[in-house]
């Protein structure tokens, strides 16, 4: 059973995850520069460094396509609802 605020609990969580692992490839890049560059490394690092970067932004668009798929059916249910709901009273005026 799936409780309010587990989905984007768990995107939060992910999100954490990969800005500390991009982080820490930034920094250890930085730190070992003259590493890096003696063994022709920089290419290498900075594809890590897009790859996690754009694992996170397709875990953001999935989650914010989710979030708004959600509130549009919200929406359009809550219309639904109004709408027999002001349809019931019109017959109960007739």
């Amino acid at each position: 059973m799936v409780k309010k605020g587990d989905y984007a609990d768990k995107g939060r969580e992910s999100n954490q995850i990969m800005k500390i692992e991009a982080g820490n490839i930034l920094s250890e890049s930085v730190v070992n520069i003259k590493t890096i560059f003696s063994f022709n490394f920089q290419k290498k690092a900075l594809e890590l460094y897009k790859n996690i970067l754009n694992n996170e932004r397709r875990q953001f668009l999935k989650s914010a396509l989710m979030q708004g798929f959600c509130v549009g059916m919200q929406t359009q249910t809550s219309n639904y609802q109004e709408n027999e709901i002001k349809e019931d009273l019109y017959m109960l005026y007739l």
